[in-house]
């Protein structure tokens, strides 16, 4: 008898928490900045919230520029810094945050929202590939038009 009684352990999948490459129902759960290899980061973890991966997790980094340091290849005024304002830029209007908004934008004003969320598989990773309101029209590139709050997953932005 098999110490598994049956149980197909071979078909399991490889990864506990993975989320396969597709597109998902979630939300926003939290918003945060975090550190790594001393850099800062806006961190946002979207919770499927139907299906069979219900409950898992995926968490979103974009690195944020400084503003302290001119030598720093990500300081806010080189290419760098710019290209990296640009596509957090993309990530709050995709989450239709109004650009009046973008500039003083709380965790607790996109915590909540709901978002159709899709993942792709790159190399070994599963990578966030867009992100748009629940609701809300397909926009080439990712972009949100800057009334996209009224969509169902939105969260009310007063422009």
């Amino acid at each position: 008898m098999s110490l598994f009684q049956g149980m197909d352990i071979a078909n399991a999948s490889d990864d506990p928490f993975g989320i396969p490459a597709d597109t998902y129902d979630a939300i926003i759960s939290e918003v945060n900045t975090k550190e790594s290899k001393g850099y800062k980061y806006l961190a946002i973890t979207y919770t499927v919230n139907s299906g069979e991966y219900e409950g898992r997790e995926k968490e979103e980094w974009k690195r944020l520029p400084v503003t302290d340091n001119t030598e720093d290849e990500y300081y806010v005024n080189t290419t760098k810094g710019k290209q990296a304002m640009s596509f957090i830029k993309q990530r709050l209007g995709s989450l239709g945050v109004p650009e009046s908004r973008m500039n003083e934008v709380k965790p607790e004003d996109l915590v909540g929202t709901e978002v159709m969320l899709t993942l792709e598989k790159k190399g070994d990773y599963t990578n966030v590939k867009s992100v748009e309101l629940k609701g809300a029209p397909s926009i080439p590139g990712g972009f949100s038009q800057e009334g996209a709050a009224v969509f169902s997953g939105a969260k009310p932005f007063g422009s």
